[in-house]
């Protein structure tokens, strides 16, 4: 089941499955690659919950204990527990629409309430989240979006410039960090890097400009890589440094009865 919000030139289609962005037009311009296969995370925007990108091994420990995760074909875990789920449908009015989902899980410490909401403006779409910890152990949360943004011919970051680039051994950060400086040609290197940068991030498509605001969520990836189609970017807002269930790197932990709230958002500039 879909959802949609807004009309024909500001507005999204969410669906009920993982709360998936699937479509966006801001300013009549479709912002948001489009589906072209059956991975929520080739397109338009998955909310990876409560973990955005790898695990490594597909395990962590929290308080003493041991917790196992789903892994994929790499021994690893990837982009959450949710992608798969049915949230349930709070309220949609006309430009927004709130969400909500218990994630309950064996593999994880506690039960977390979601609620997530999807509005549209003129010209920009937000995503808030408020993650709740309904258990008694405390809960680890390192969350992101992926969204893949539509460009004509060329793409360019033009803030921030000057950011900091997460080392990484293999598919993981070693905790060490270097100054990275966004050239004008960004578009012809090939990308899937992690950024901490903590201020909005600015982006030529070449037919427009967007910025994308962040709330709680300082650090980034950037992928150009096959599943962009050639025609699109990842910008991916992220809670955490890849892995921070081990690491530790810009991990959050919710104490019972405590909530942690994060959001993004993205506006056109002609």
């Amino acid at each position: 089941m879909d959802i949609s919000i807004g009309d024909d030139s500001n507005g999204a289609v969410i669906s009920i499955v993982g709360s998936h962005l699937d479509k966006l037009n801001l300013n009549g311009t479709a912002i948001l690659l489009e589906r072209y296969d059956d991975s929520p995370t080739h397109f338009g925007s998955a909310f990876l919950f409560p973990y955005a990108n790898r695990v490594r091994n597909g395990e962590f420990t929290l308080d003493g204990k041991r917790y196992f995760l789903p892994k994929d074909d790499e021994n690893n875990s990837i982009h959450g527990l949710v992608l798969s789920k049915k949230f349930d449908l709070v309220e949609k009015i006309e430009n927004s629409v709130t969400m909500r989902y218990i994630m309950a899980d064996e593999c994880y410490p506690s039960p977390i309430e979601i609620f997530i909401t999807h509005t549209v403006s003129e010209g920009k779409y937000t995503c808030r989240v408020k993650a709740s910890n309904r258990g008694l152990t405390r809960a680890p949360v390192s969350a992101g979006f992926h969204p893949y943004f539509l460009y004509n011919g060329r793409w360019a970051i033009k803030k921030p410039r000057d950011t900091w680039k997460l080392e990484y051994d293999g598919q993981f950060p070693t905790g060490k960090m270097d100054k990275f400086l966004f050239e004008e040609d960004s578009f012809m290197h090939e990308f899937d890097n992690q950024f901490f940068a903590d201020e909005d991030i600015v982006v030529d498509m070449g037919s427009h400009m967007i910025q994308i605001e962040r709330e709680n969520m300082p650090f980034f990836v950037i992928y150009n890589g096959k599943y962009s189609g050639g025609k699109s970017v990842a910008i991916e807002p992220m809670m955490s440094a890849v892995d921070a269930f081990n690491n530790g790197i810009g991990l959050r932990i919710v104490n019972p009865g405590e909530s942690i709230e994060f959001a993004y958002s993205v506006e056109i500039r002609e």
